[in-house]
């Protein structure tokens, strides 16, 4: 999965800062929650997670297994 991503084009365009305050509200809001939902993860084990994601093609949810 890594290798796939890595090989991958990635488009990141970073705004210019503001302000300091703009700032840390910004990050503020990602920092309060974690990347992927507690309800969304469907199955933890050692050697696999499985979880919940959109299916933006399909428009429906799908299970994905790492």
């Amino acid at each position: 999965m890594l290798e796939t991503q890595y090989e991958r084009w990635w488009n990141v365009y970073v705004d210019p800062i503001k302000s300091k305050w703009h700032f840390l509200r910004y990050v503020a809001r990602y920092v309060r929650r974690p990347p992927i939902a507690r309800h969304r993860f469907t199955k933890i084990t050692d050697r696999e997670v499985e979880f919940l994601t959109k299916d933006l093609k399909k428009k429906r949810v799908v299970t994905t297994h790492y």
